[in-house]
């Protein structure tokens, strides 16, 4: 058969040049069929953003934006990645393919996903499409029910692609587990636990930089995580075999960085630990990273320290909060008490760590959430902020019971989802990028400070200078904002420089900085920055 193989284009205010590459997983299907069928991969996403309005649904969050050229800036621009239209239309009307395959995201870009098919669809007509992928998984009969697909295959393909598209090829139409039509689209088996082999995930980003994934699947309950519904809730790896034989084969500079995508590859230590000493033996400049948030408690000092020596730079954290109460009613099995005990042996390293947290979960309270920031302001740690978003089918769906509309369910919308309303999850996010602008800045250098604000008049809400970066800038809007006890946004008007205050939650400013005033100390890359520092630097803006 021939079988054409699609992703599909998606919107958001993120700008990271991740979101327009490929990481490969297109051709990763392509692998998995292409012995037995002729496939051809149509990459729509590829070479392809614009700036475009806010979807209607977003409207809510106009007001928010603002134009800032500081380093702790809030969204301001609203962005599309890919098109349905960008692929090359000859190449595959003449392909004529039986079965068309389109790989889906996350269910909260469904709406770019949906528009695509049925673009692809009029062009195609009596193509079969096929659905997978994360989005598809969580909600396969919405899928089915909103769009002319014909089949959602739940989970990794390994388990029944190949199985459909035998059926397909054959003309049955028995039931096969993990896999959906419109003909059994309420009565289905679904099992993602099997044991089953998968290849490696490999693939070259550049000549410096390689993304992995080589696991699947957590053991952990999470009420809010998803990976169950996709991946299911055992711990499987490829082979370590198939690893090396992958790595070998790759051609890239001796310095090449390795960003592994998994979700939970400590848990089974001897089996990454050998994994990065082979890279190390092959790359020996090599570093790697840990990019979505390991849990902490799979990590101990001996094995961290083997990490770092086989070339781990930068340590990605999970936290989710640390309030027990919501810890506690989201199924995460831990006390601030242990996770405090990790940080601090982690800060005996020269490592950069960044820390993921979650805020407006069900449970959270303004007050929990800002607990948890200014504990991580206090920290040796970056802050990774996401708005709670809620997923289709995971076990906190109960607990929000509300209908789950595809762009509301993106960690932007800020939406309120359960007792924190969207201004005060949109402070929380701009104070977390404010805290993280500080740790990067050196306060301490004095002398600097006092020329930068040597450069620079400010009357009504104006600043002017000329030629100041966005690093002085930055500072100049953060010691401006502390002293004002509200959070400024500067905007370029081309003659002079105008700060513009954000909207916020008044009552979180006020407790904010009254704790950065008068209790907390901010831990930056240059030393603590102790209450009375700010006042001695307030002083220095009054000159």
């Amino acid at each position: 058969m021939n079988i054409a193989i699609f992703n599909h284009y998606w919107t958001d205010f993120y700008t990271s040049k991740d979101r327009i590459n490929s990481y490969g997983i297109l051709n990763y299907l392509k692998e998995i069929i292409d012995k037995r069928h002729n496939c051809l991969v149509f990459d729509t996403v590829k070479n392809y953003k614009k700036e475009i309005e806010l979807p209607e649904e977003l409207f809510y969050l106009k007001r928010y934006l603002k134009e800032d050229i500081t380093e702790y800036l809030f969204f301001n621009k609203y962005y599309q990645f890919g098109d349905k239209k960008n692929f090359n239309h000859k190449e595959l009307i003449n392909f004529k393919p039986d079965v068309i395959l389109v790989s889906s995201f996350a269910f909260c870009y469904f709406n770019g996903f949906k528009e695509s098919i049925i673009y692809i669809k009029k062009i195609v007509k009596d193509a079969i499409i096929i659905a997978g992928g994360s989005g598809a998984s969580s909600n396969p009969i919405y899928y089915l029910e909103n769009t002319p697909l014909d089949y959602v295959v739940i989970g990794p393909a390994e388990i029944s692609l190949n199985k459909l598209l035998d059926n397909i090829e054959k003309g049955k139409d028995s039931e096969i587990e993990n896999v959906i039509s419109r003909k059994n689209i309420f009565s289905y088996k679904k099992d993602l636990n099997s044991i089953y082999y998968f290849s490696p995930f490999i693939i070259k980003i550049n000549d410096r930089r390689v993304s992995l994934q080589l696991t699947r699947g957590c053991p952990e309950n999470c009420s809010y995580c998803s990976i169950k519904l996709i991946a299911g809730n055992k711990f499987l790896f490829s082979s370590i075999d198939d690893i090396k034989k992958s790595i070998d084969n790759l051609k890239v500079d001796n310095i090449c960085h390795f960003c592994f995508e998994d979700d939970n590859i400590t848990y089974k230590k001897e089996y990454f630990l050998e994994i990065v000493r082979y890279i190390k033996e092959k790359f020996k400049n090599s570093t790697f990273s840990l990019e979505n948030g390991v849990y902490w408690k799979t990590i101990d000092l001996k094995y961290l320290k083997q990490l770092i020596k086989h070339g781990l730079n930068q340590l990605n954290l999970s936290l989710t909060s640390i309030d027990f109460n919501v810890l506690k009613n989201n199924k995460r099995d831990y006390s601030k008490e242990e996770f405090d005990e990790f940080l601090n042996l982690v800060e005996n390293f020269s490592l950069p760590v960044i820390v993921y947290f979650i805020c407006g979960l069900p449970f959270d309270t303004k007050d929990s959430i800002l607990e948890t920031l200014l504990y991580l302001a206090s920290k040796k740690v970056i802050i990774g902020i996401s708005p709670f978003y809620p997923v289709p089918n995971t076990e906190i769906e109960k607990v929000i019971k509300k209908a789950l509309k595809p762009e509301l369910c993106k960690g932007s919308s800020f939406y309120k989802w359960a007792r924190i309303r969207t201004k005060s999850l949109i402070t929380f996010f701009i104070i977390s990028r404010f805290i993280n602008a500080i740790k990067k800045i050196n306060f301490f250098d004095i002398e600097n400070l006092k020329e930068i604000f040597s450069k620079i008049k400010i009357t009504d809400f104006k600043i002017e200078g000329n030629n100041l970066s966005r690093r002085e800038l930055t500072i100049i809007g953060i010691i401006y904002s502390i002293k004002s006890k509200k959070i400024f946004a500067i905007k370029n008007e081309k003659k002079y420089y105008l700060l513009e205050e954000y909207i916020c939650d008044k009552s979180i400013l006020r407790k904010f900085f009254k704790k950065i005033l008068n209790e907390i100390d901010i831990y930056t890359d240059y030393g603590k920055i102790e209450p009375k520092k700010w006042k001695d630097l307030c002083k220095i803006l009054s000159q």
